[in-house]
């Protein structure tokens, strides 16, 4: 099982918690006892030299060392009594009994272990357990000179039960606040962590779900700064994931119908070509002018296989985003002229009237790819030719929107149904599923994909039974 992360956090930080009040115990106690020993020092230490003086300028001191609160003795460098005390401190209790801790054996054992440093002239000032002496005591020693040279040394005992007193009482308050900021301490990082925490394992959680496919999955943006961020982020990233499963999807059926449409488009005329070369192959045709017709079809299916081909090359290239569309300066009158005199023929030949507007004549200069704009104009023509009946109206016309001039060409014909208008410019589709001959389904597809790639617009406006209107924007040189 793994590690959870909120329990590896609060574990290092009690960890840390632990080992800073253990540290802050330590360092207490030290300043407690330093500042103890300080006082006492400065209490024991005036009387202590006092007596040094009378040593070394009269032998002896006069000092009744059975009066005092403590114990004081004189060992010289051989670590013998010096004997210099008139009233030596004898160990007598309150019944007449000697008082077994303090023996003389005893004494000198508990400070026999800082003779040494006193001799070589040190000061000696502790709070510490003796030897052979129960209790904490402050132990005092202080070198003992004559004419310069260090005959001995003088050394005080105290037993010091207030320091232990203070020092019990110290622990104990320190422990009670220990425990009471602890356990505040734990609870305020509980609650500060859980909501850093939870937002992570909801993460954990949906990473598990996104990765068995569920990309529709959110977690709750709430947290602290960076987790908050992180949350964000990850909603962005699961709604990115979302949004490409669900085109990858829409990909797979565009491509499936894509393939399904190229193979129905290219089965008729295929089917038709082989139908007929057999028959003339056959012989099954005799008479001259019936071969001919079958020889004129057989061109008719040709031609039309030809273009759908260089229509599904066409529109492949302009997808792949590798046609690069040079724009230059475009008289957009001349050329939309141009295209008009080209079609005035094909409109007369079917019965339709071709109107070109006053206004196109006087457009300004553009900034677009002229041989695609031409085309364009092309696709949309041919289109309102074939939807349009005998007798109606095909019109090129145009108006300035801000830096954009927008060409149209409107017809009379049948218009489109509202349900069919989104999808005019997808592959292969065709408003009027009857018609199986007339054109390759791809023209307005690839009308769609030039204005993409000229960062122009297209769209279209239809009413059934009152005729369609494909405009299309052309920028406007600066």
């Amino acid at each position: 099982m793994k590690k959870s992360l909120f329990r590896k956090l609060f574990t290092n930080i009690v960890i840390i918690m632990v080992i800073v009040f253990s540290l802050s115990l330590l360092v207490g106690r030290f300043v407690i006892e330093k500042y103890y020993i300080d006082i006492k020092v400065d209490e024991l230490k005036p009387e202590m030299q006092s007596i040094i003086n009378e040593i070394t300028t009269k032998g002896k001191s006069d000092i009744n060392l059975n009066r005092l609160p403590f114990i004081i003795k004189a060992y010289d460098v051989y670590k013998y009594d010096m004997n210099v005390f008139k009233n030596p401190f004898k160990p007598i209790d309150d019944h007449g009994e000697k008082d077994e801790p303090y023996f003389e054996e005893n004494i000198k054992k508990s400070i026999e272990p800082y003779m040494n440093d006193v001799f070589m002239g040190k000061e000696i000032k502790k709070i510490t357990t003796l030897v052979a002496i129960e209790g904490t005591s402050v132990v005092l020693g202080i070198p003992i000179k004559k004419n310069g040279q260090i005959i001995g040394g003088l050394f005080l005992l105290k037993p010091v039960s207030d320091f232990t007193s203070a020092l019990s009482g110290f622990n104990m308050i320190f422990l009670i606040m220990s425990l009471l900021i602890f356990t505040i301490i734990l609870l305020l990082l509980y609650i500060s962590l859980k909501p850093l925490i939870t937002p992570l394992k909801s993460m954990t959680y949906s990473a598990g779900k996104m990765a068995s496919g569920e990309y529709n999955i959110r977690i709750e943006e709430k947290g602290y700064g960076e987790v908050e961020e992180l949350a964000d982020s990850f909603n962005s990233l699961a709604a990115n994931l979302e949004e490409a499963s669900r085109l990858a999807e829409g990909l797979e059926k565009t491509r499936r119908e894509y393939i399904a449409n190229i193979s129905h488009e290219l089965r008729t005329p295929i089917a038709s070509l082989r139908a007929m070369s057999e028959t003339l192959l056959d012989g099954l045709i005799e008479d001259e002018e019936e071969k001919q017709r079958y020889y004129q079809i057989m061109l008719k299916e040709s031609i039309r296989l030809q273009r759908l081909i260089n229509d599904m090359l066409e529109l492949s290239k302009l997808q792949s985003g590798n046609s690069y569309l040079k724009k230059d300066k475009v008289n957009i009158s001349k050329l939309i002229d141009s295209v008009y005199q080209k079609f005035s023929c094909i409109a007369d030949d079917l019965g339709i009237e071709l109107r070109l507007t006053d206004e196109i004549n006087n457009l300004p200069l553009t900034f677009t790819n002229s041989e695609r704009i031409e085309q364009v104009l092309v696709i949309l023509l041919d289109n309102a030719f074939k939807f349009t009946p005998e007798g109606g109206i095909v019109t090129i016309s145009s108006k300035i929107d801000n830096n954009k001039i927008i060409i149209s060409v409107e017809d009379t014909g049948k218009g489109i149904p509202k349900e069919d208008v989104p999808f005019v410019f997808e592959r292969f589709y065709k408003v009027d599923k009857s018609r199986t001959t007339q054109g390759t389904g791809l023209g307005l597809a690839i009308a769609k994909q030039i204005m993409e790639a000229l960062d122009e617009k297209i769209f279209v406006i239809s009413t059934v039974e009152k005729g369609t209107k494909f405009s299309f924007t052309v920028e406007m040189t600066k």
